[in-house]
C-alpha cells in the first residue's frame, strides 16, 4: 500500500547532503526527538535529532558489544552519533545533541525515568517534561547541547507517570498512592535554574484527606505561562471530588487540543477505562464522563475528518489482551464503542499512533515477544479508514529480539521506543516497504526480552 507522494522538508540546520537512495538515508524530520531512559539502563535524558546515514540501518549493529565503526575524527561526519564516551552507546543515523543524567534532577532516593512529553512556549523556546519515579521535571532544551533543569515537583511514588500539555498548562498522572513530600514542594526560578535539584531531601507520606486514595496526587496541574522566566507553578492536584468520582491514579493521559478535553486511562475508577475531563479552563479541569466497558492502557484521540464519522471525536484504545477498541467520544456522558479487533497473536495491545493521513494506525503489542508469539520485534499496521472495522494490513520488524513499547509517527517516519534495543526509526512513506532507517541503542548491555532501556520518545 503506497501512500500519495509528498515532499518532506528537512528541518532548519539539517546537513546539506547530495541526494541518495531512499533506502540509504534518513531525512531530517521537522522535530527534535527527546528520548528518556529507564534507570536500569544508562540513567539519563538524551536529546537527539535525525541526521544522514551513509548506509541502511543494520540491526546487527545494535548487538551487545557492537558499537559504531566511527573514526576518531568523526565529530563532523553527518550520520555518525557523537556520543559521550562514558555512556558507551551506539547508533546509526542519529546525532546526540545533549544529555541530562537523572542524578542531576533530585536529591531523593534513586530514581527511574519513565515517560516524556514536550512543550513549546509562545516565544518558541522548547522544554522537555520528564516523568520519574518520584516527580515531574521540566527541562529547557532550546539549546539541546546545554539543557537546563528548571523545576521538579514531587508526586506519588510510581514506576509509571505520564504527562501532556494543553495551551500553557501541563498535566501529570501516575499509578501509585504514596507521595514523597520535600520541604520546598518543588522549586523554580533563577535559583533552580542555576542550582540543579528542584526538590529538597525531606521524605514522608502525605497524610491525605481521609479517603482510600489519601496519599495520591491525582491529576497534577502545572501553569507554564512563566516558564521562559524559569517559573513553573504547581496549580493543584485534582481528584474529582467535586464530581464525586475520587480520581486518584491513572496509567496514562491524553489531550485533544481540538476539543479541549483530557482523557485519563487505566485509572482507579471502575474498570479503568477512559475518564474524560473538560479543559475549557485549563487550570481547572473538571470531570464530564467516562467509557468504562474495558480497561484501557493507552489512547490516541482525533476528530475524524472524512467518512461516516467526519466531525466526530474518536478514541483508539489499546486494551491489553482484549486488543484494539475504537470509541466514539463525542458525547462524553455515554460514549459508545464502534469497532474493535482482537487481532491474531495479541499479547498485550499497548500503544497506538495514527499516521498523518489518519488512515493507518501503528500499534505496539508489549507482550507478543515476551509470550513468544512473535520471534522478533513486531509492529502492527491497522487500516482504520472504516473505524467500525479496523483490521491488520501488515506487520513489520527490524529483526531485533526485543520488546516494542511506545511509538510516534511524523513526517514519514515512525519513532519507536523499543526497551533494550533503544530508539528505532522506521521509514513508513511506503507501507509496502517499511524499513529501519536509523537507530540509537540506549541499552548496550543486552538485547534481551526485558523491560529495561528506553521507555518513551
Amino acid at each position: 500500500m503506497t501512500r500519495p507522494t509528498r515532499t518532506t522538508q528537512p528541518f532548519p540546520g539539517a546537513f546539506s547532503t547530495p541526494a541518495r537512495s531512499a533506502q540509504h538515508r534518513i531525512r531530517a524530520a521537522a522535530l527534535r526527538l527527546i528520548v528518556v531512559l529507564t534507570a536500569a539502563a544508562i540513567v539519563g535524558l538524551t536529546f537527539a535529532t535525525p541526521g544522514w546515514s551513509d548506509h541502511p540501518a543494520d540491526s546487527s549493529n545494535h548487538q551487545s558489544g557492537g558499537g559504531m565503526d566511527v573514526p576518531d575524527d568523526s565529530k563532523d561526519i553527518p550520520g555518525h552519533a557523537v556520543i559521550d564516551p562514558s555512556l558507551s552507546l551506539s547508533g546509526s543515523g542519529i546525532t546526540v545533541a545533549g544529555t541530562v543524567p537523572l542524578s542531576a534532577l533530585t536529591e531523593l532516593p534513586p530514581l527511574t525515568g519513565n515517560d516524556i512529553w514536550g512543550f513549546t512556549s509562545q516565544t518558541g523556546r522548547e522544554y522537555a517534561i520528564l516523568g520519574t519515579s518520584h516527580s515531574t521535571a521540566f527541562i529547557e532544551v532550546t539549546d539541546p547541547a546545554n539543557p537546563v533543569v528548571l523545576y521538579e515537583h514531587p508526586g506519588s511514588v510510581s514506576t509509571w507517570r505520564d504527562m501532556e500539555t494543553f495551551q500553557q498548562f501541563a498535566y501529570s498522572v501516575n499509578e501509585n498512592n504514596f507521595v514523597f513530600r520535600a520541604p520546598e514542594q518543588g522549586r523554580s526560578g533563577p535559583s533552580a535554574r542555576a542550582g540543579g535539584s528542584g526538590v529538597g531531601s525531606g521524605i514522608g507520606r502525605h497524610p491525605g484527606d481521609g479517603d482510600a486514595g489519601a496519599g495520591s496526587t491525582g491529576l497534577q496541574v502545572f501553569d507554564l505561562r512563566q516558564i521562559d522566566d524559569g517559573i513553573v507553578t504547581h496549580v493543584r492536584d485534582y481528584k474529582g471530588h467535586d464530581a464525586n468520582i475520587h480520581f486518584h491514579t491513572a496509567h496514562n493521559v491524553r489531550v485533544n487540543e481540538e476539543t479541549a478535553r483530557l482523557y485519563a486511562v487505566g485509572s482507579n475508577n471502575g474498570r479503568g477505562g477512559i475518564t474524560i475531563f473538560d479543559l475549557t479552563e485549563p487550570g481547572a479541569p473538571f470531570y464530564v464522563g467516562r467509557w468504562n466497558a474495558r480497561y484501557v492502557h493507552d489512547l490516541y484521540v482525533e476528530v475524524r475528518d472524512t467518512g461516516k464519522y467526519a466531525g466526530r471525536e474518536l478514541g483508539y484504545a489499546a486494551c491489553g489482551g482484549l486488543g484494539l477498541w475504537i470509541v466514539d467520544l463525542t458525547d462524553p456522558v455515554d460514549p459508545p464503542a464502534i469497532g474493535f479487533s482482537k487481532y491474531e497473536g495479541v499479547g498485550y495491545c499497548h500503544h497506538s499512533w495514527l499516521d498523518e493521513e489518519r488512515q493507518l494506525l501503528y500499534v505496539n503489542d508489549e507482550l507478543d515477544e515476551f509470550f513468544g508469539t512473535a520471534p522478533t520485534t513486531r509492529g502492527f499496521v491497522f487500516d482504520v479508514s472504516d473505524p467500525e472495522n479496523p483490521f491488520v494490513i501488515k506487520t513489520f520488524t527490524n529483526g531485533a529480539g526485543t520488546i516494542d513499547h511506545n511509538t510516534m509517527a511524523r513526517d514519514g517516519y515512525l519513532f519507536c521506543a523499543n526497551y533494550t534495543s533503544g530508539l528505532r526509526v522506521f521509514s513508513i512513506d511506503d507501507t509496502d516497504n517499511i524499513f529501519e532507517a536509523g537507530f540509537f541503542d540506549t541499552h548496550p548491555e543486552s538485547d534481551n526480552i526485558a523491560f529495561d532501556g528506553l521507555w518513551g520518545v
